[in-house]
């Protein structure tokens, strides 16, 4: 299987649900975090070895009391989220793809962009509203060709057991990597409920500069594969 078949797949795994840890009880209380990766000095360390990242919310702080974890691992690659109750509307997302057919012309940087693009764009169509693509810089993460895409999407309000959540507008914040050399790629996707008046014409900085959060999270991504 090739590595974009592998990706493709791996994402649509992502769209079907993964299993679950931490969060709240009843939307009351902090639920036990029981994960497949390890967190050691608020660091992410993926079961897989194939990344490492820092968390968006420090250990001990009352926002990593309430995070939520999601992870998926398969012999394809792995996908991993967070977020707190706290910070409602904020996602910080990690797609990996692993190269598992050597024999297989490896794929270029631009049909990994495209395949990417078009299933993230489809699974956030699924929330009953088109992604806007509103930018893309050429620029690097950790030390390997990157590709910035920020996408702006009108979020419906929803309704649970919790109650109902206001509509908002989300920036999807995507930073798309390869390794040259090892056969592996994927992203770096944070979901941003707040205006980003930068985001239409603004640069890298600028995005990054929102929140801290942000920019330590896609800062300390190390790819491993």
């Amino acid at each position: 299987m090739n590595f974009i078949k592998c990706i493709t797949l791996l994402g649509i795994a992502a769209i079907c649900g993964c299993d679950s840890t931490g969060g709240t009880i009843g939307g009351l209380f902090p639920a036990p975090k029981f994960m497949e990766g390890k967190v050691e000095n608020s660091t992410y360390y993926a079961m897989d070895k194939s990344f490492e990242v820092h968390t968006p919310f420090e250990e001990g702080s009352y926002s990593y009391k309430y995070m939520e974890v999601k992870e998926q691992y398969s012999n394809i690659g792995a996908y991993v989220s967070f977020n707190a109750s706290d910070h409602p509307n904020e996602f910080y997302r990690i797609e990996i793809g692993k190269r598992l057919d050597t024999s297989q012309p490896f794929p270029s940087f631009d049909q990994l962009v495209t395949t990417l693009l078009q299933n993230y764009k489809k699974q956030l169509t699924a929330y009953g509203s088109e992604a806007k693509e509103l930018q893309r810089i050429e620029t690097t993460l950790d030390g390997k060709k990157a590709l910035l895409v920020t996408l702006i999407q009108p979020m419906p309000s929803i309704s649970n057991y919790q109650g109902t959540s206001r509509a908002y507008t989300a920036h999807h914040i995507i930073y798309i990597i390869m390794s040259p050399t090892r056969g592996g790629g994927g992203s770096v996707w944070v979901q941003w409920p707040h205006d980003c008046n930068a985001c239409p014409s603004g640069n890298e900085a600028e995005i990054l500069s929102t929140n801290p959060r942000i920019d330590s999270f896609i800062k300390s991504f190390r790819l491993k594969i």
